[in-house]
């Protein structure tokens, strides 16, 4: 994919692991789906279903492979 100056500085980690991380997600999602550059985006709301997303399972994720396998899951 084509990075920005901006997207390059946080997938070298320069604004810390965190962002680094979700860069890399979207990056993996953006690779299955053949995106050639990300879209600019000026404003965004989001919603979600606290027990979709707050599951507390370890994760890996395989950016050049663009997978995401469960390598722990959390106690019930």
């Amino acid at each position: 994919m084509r990075l920005s100056d901006e997207e390059r500085a946080i997938r070298a980690g320069e604004e810390g692991e965190p962002r680094r991380f979700a860069l890399e997600q979207q990056m993996a999602v953006g690779r299955f789906f053949g995106a050639e550059d990300f879209a600019p985006i000026a404003q965004a709301h989001l919603m979600a279903d606290g027990e979709a997303v707050a599951t507390g399972d370890l994760l890996e994720v395989d950016p050049e492979a663009g997978t995401v396998h469960i390598l722990e899951r959390a106690a019930a």
